[in-house]
């Protein structure tokens, strides 16, 4: 059963990987982007403005500009990239997963600072 819940793991986050790397290269050689749908309507920024051009910055290497494009997101990756592994391991030792008190907390303190940033950056 764990070995079915790693293969399943491992086709879904090498099918990520490629459309991620896809979805850069077509962005890199074309310009065109997936547009933001709150900015079209409203013309302000929203809380995920800019992640797009974060991850190319991550792609090449260049972390300067990835945090100008969304800090708040930039300064958040590393406490998403810990919960998706944590989480992804549970998955695959158990079959489920739960977040904890702490977890929830961190995720709620997220959310709350990516509402505060989307104000802040649009007065």
């Amino acid at each position: 059963m764990k070995r079915r819940r790693l293969i399943r793991v491992a086709v879904y986050a090498a099918a990520l990987l490629a459309a991620g790397t896809a979805y850069y290269f077509f962005y890199r050689y074309t310009g065109i982007g997936i547009p933001c749908i709150f900015r079209t309507v409203t013309g302000l920024k929203c809380p995920g403005c800019g992640v797009t051009h974060m991850f190319r910055a991550l792609f090449e290497f260049d972390p300067e500009t990835a945090c100008e494009a969304n800090p708040v997101i930039f300064l958040q990756l590393p406490l998403f990239a810990v919960l998706l592994v944590k989480n992804t391991v549970q998955y695959i030792q158990c079959g489920r997963y739960r977040l904890g008190k702490i977890e929830h907390m961190l995720l709620f303190c997220s959310i709350a600072a990516l509402l505060v940033f989307g104000v802040v950056r649009n007065l």
